[in-house]
């Protein structure tokens, strides 16, 4: 997340609102401290306004001194709560981006989790591979041993032919 200062130059959110708080804290405590709050309101209430507009004067209403007045204080305590609202936007960026990177190291334990998937899908390929040439094998095991019977029927028909043999030749 950015955000762009007076200068329209790019920082980072937390880094502008951590920089920019200790003004919000110093201006209110100033007005404050200087006591210039109610000094202004006392001058606002209590001396009247002149104003020169064709040689002739013109005095303050006293309800728009009274109203500037409380105006004044109504930006004091604004001050002193913007500073307020600017720390806890900054806490909230701050988490945000704690956020952010737990989000991208959760990604990368996916990532690898997709890797070890994929790693077991070879080696299982490589297992059904070996299996079926282990049932090759047998196969050929089997040929091999309808050969040897069929091997060993000719031996029987060719020892009962021998002995038909011998047995003709003692008629």
């Amino acid at each position: 997340m950015n955000a762009y200062d007076g200068n329209l130059t790019c920082t980072k959110h937390d880094a502008f609102f951590t920089f920019i708080q200790p003004v919000f804290d110093l201006l209110s405590n100033l007005l404050r401290q200087s006591g210039i709050m109610k000094h202004l309101s006392d001058k606002l209430l209590n001396e009247p306004w002149e104003f020169e507009a064709n040689e002739s004067s013109v005095a303050i209403n006293e309800s728009f001194i009274a109203t500037f007045a409380s105006n004044v204080a109504i930006f004091d305590s604004y001050v002193a709560t913007n500073g307020s609202y600017v720390a806890t936007y900054a806490s909230n960026v701050a988490t945000f981006d704690s956020y952010v990177a737990t989000h991208g190291s959760s990604i990368k334990t996916y990532a690898s989790n997709i890797a070890t998937f994929d790693s077991y899908i070879v080696t299982h390929g490589s297992s059904v591979a070996t299996y079926a040439s282990n049932v090759s094998i047998f196969d050929l095991y089997v040929v091999f041993g309808s050969s040897v019977a069929t091997y060993a029927s000719y031996g029987q028909m060719l020892l009962h032919k021998g002995d038909m043999l011998q047995h003709l030749r003692h008629l």
